[in-house]
C-alpha cells in the first residue's frame, strides 16, 4: 500500500511522515486523510476523446468525436454524475492546464455548464470539453465563461485574461470543425459579457467558411455537430430579435440558454420588433397595422401557459405589443400590473428565467416602487449567475429612467452589443 501525505501536508505540498504526521503533532493540529484516492492508469473511455480523421477529399483533416454508443448521456442522473467524474479524471492527466485553469474548468464541469445549458449540459460537456484538452482556441473561451461567474476580483482579472486569449487564438487551428466551434464559443462568451458587437461578424465568417451551414452541420451525426448546430441557429434567432438581422439559412431549434428565451418566443418578439420599425417608418396604414398586430396577438393566445413563469414571459410579450397600439396607455398599465403580479407569484426570488420579464417590466415601470422592485430581483439573479450582462441590464434601466430617450436608442448608442436573452 502506498504512503500518502495527510490533507494539510498535501495542500501545502510538503513532505509528510504519515498520519498522524510530525508536523501536525508539533502544532497540535488535527491530522486527517479524507481526500479521495485518485486511481492510477489511463482515464476511462466512456467519454469519447476527440479523434482526427480524414473527411475532405482534398486532404483537409477535420476533428470529430467518436460516438460508438447511441445511448445519450442525458438519460439518467447517474450518467450525468458519471460523465462529470470521468471528465474531471481526464483533466487531471493533461499537462497543458495550470493549477488554476484546472480549478476553473472543474467548476464549469460540475456546475457551470448546467447553469448555462440546463438539460443540454451533458451533451455540451461530452462534445466540447475533450476538445478543450487539446486546443487552446476551445479552452480559453470556456475558461472565460467559467471564470465570469466568480464573485471576487481575481475572477474578474482571470475572465479578462482568458477572454483576450480566446480572441487571440481563435484562428490557431486549420481544422474546420474546431475553428467553427471556437468562433461559436467566442460568440457565447461575448454575449455573456454583455458585449456581443462582433457576433454578426463571427457568424458571417462561419457561413463563408462552411456554406451552406445547414447541410454542413447535418453532415455528421455527432455530439459536436449537434452542439454547433444548436448554438448557430439559436444565435440567428437572438440576432433577429435584438438587431433585426435576417439570415437565409434558418432552421428551427429547441435549444436555448437555461435562463433565456426559446426560439419560438424570440421569433414572436422579432415580429413585434418588425412591427415597431414599420410603425416608426409610417410604412403601414392604421388598418394594416391592426391586422399585423392581431396576427401576433392570436399567435400569443394559441400558446397558453400553465406555469407562473410561462405566464410572466407571455405577459412581457403582450406588454411589448400593447405599447405599439395607438392610445394604449391604459392597456399598457394593465399589462404591466399583470406582468408584475406574475413575477411576484414566483416564490424563488432568484429564478433565472425571469431575466426577460423583469427587463421588460423595468422598461415600462414608472413608479419608484416598481423600479426598485425590478432592480432588487435582478440583483438576486445576478448574485446567483454572476455574468456581467446582468449588471448591464441594471445600468440600462437606470439610464432609461433618467433620460427621455427610447430603449432602442439607448441600446444602440450606449449599450451596443448587449443582447436581450
Amino acid at each position: 500500500m502506498r504512503k500518502r501525505a495527510c490533507d494539510k501536508c498535501h495542500k501545502a505540498k510538503r513532505s509528510c511522515s504519515g498520519v498522524p504526521c510530525a508536523f501536525c503533532q508539533r502544532r497540535r493540529l488535527e491530522c486527517t486523510l479524507e481526500r479521495p484516492l485518485k486511481k492510477f492508469g489511463r482515464p476511462s473511455k466512456h467519454i469519447p476523446a476527440p479523434v482526427v480523421k480524414e473527411t475532405d477529399p482534398m486532404g483537409e483533416r477535420s476533428v470529430v468525436l467518436s460516438d460508438s454508443s447511441n445511448t445519450s448521456v442525458e438519460d439518467t442522473n447517474d450518467s450525468w454524475k458519471h460523465g462529470t467524474v470521468v471528465l474531471r479524471q481526464q483533466l487531471s492527466y493533461h499537462f497543458n492546464f495550470d493549477h488554476r485553469e484546472k480549478a476553473v474548468l472543474e467548476q464549469f464541469i460540475d456546475t457551470g455548464a448546467a447553469v448555462l445549458f440546463g438539460d443540454r449540459a451533458s451533451t455540451f460537456l461530452q462534445a466540447v470539453i475533450p476538445l478543450a484538452f487539446s486546443f487552446n482556441c476551445v479552452k480559453y473561451p470556456i475558461l472565460a465563461i467559467a471564470a465570469a461567474s466568480g464573485s471576487h476580483i481575481a475572477a474578474f482579472r482571470e475572465t479578462q485574461k482568458y477572454r483576450s486569449l480566446a480572441k487571440l487564438v481563435r484562428r490557431d487551428t486549420v481544422l474546420q470543425e474546431t475553428g467553427t466551434l471556437a468562433m461559436l464559443l467566442v460568440v457565447l462568451m461575448e454575449i455573456l459579457m454583455g458585449d456581443g458587437m462582433d457576433s454578426t461578424t463571427y457568424l458571417d465568417e462561419i457561413q463563408k467558411t462552411v456554406s451552406p451551414v445547414s447541410s454542413w452541420l447535418a453532415r455528421q451525426e455527432t455530439y459536436l455537430h449537434q452542439v454547433m448546430s444548436d448554438l448557430f441557429f439559436y444565435y440567428q434567432s437572438l440576432l433577429g430579435y435584438n438587431f433585426g438581422v435576417r439570415n437565409a439559412e434558418f432552421r428551427p431549434s429547441s435549444f436555448k440558454l437555461a435562463f433565456g428565451l426559446d426560439q419560438g418566443t424570440l421569433q414572436t418578439l422579432s415580429q413585434i420588433r418588425t412591427l415597431q420599425k414599420l410603425k416608426e417608418q409610417t410604412s403601414l396604414s392604421l388598418n394594416e397595422f391592426s391586422q399585423f398586430a392581431t396576427l401576433i396577438e392570436t399567435k400569443l393566445q394559441t400558446t397558453p401557459s400553465t406555469t407562473h413563469l410561462g405566464a410572466a414571459i407571455q405577459c412581457a410579450c403582450y406588454l411589448e405589443l400593447c405599447r405599439l397600439r395607438p392610445g394604449s396607455d391604459l392597456s399598457t398599465a394593465n399589462c404591466l400590473n399583470a406582468l408584475l403580479d406574475s413575477i411576484k407569484s414566483i416564490q424563488n426570488p432568484s429564478e433565472c428565467q425571469l431575466l426577460f420579464p423583469l427587463l421588460i417590466a423595468g422598461t415600462a415601470a414608472t413608479t419608484a416602487e416598481d423600479q426598485n422592485y425590478v432592480l432588487d430581483r435582478l440583483s438576486l439573479i445576478h448574485n446567483r449567475l454572476r455574468f456581467p450582462f446582468i449588471s448591464r441590464y441594471q445600468d440600462l434601466l437606470r439610464q432609461l429612467w433618467r433620460s427621455n430617450e427610447s430603449l432602442s436608442t439607448i441600446i444602440k448608442y450606449q449599450f451596443p452589443g448587449l443582447f436581450i436573452l
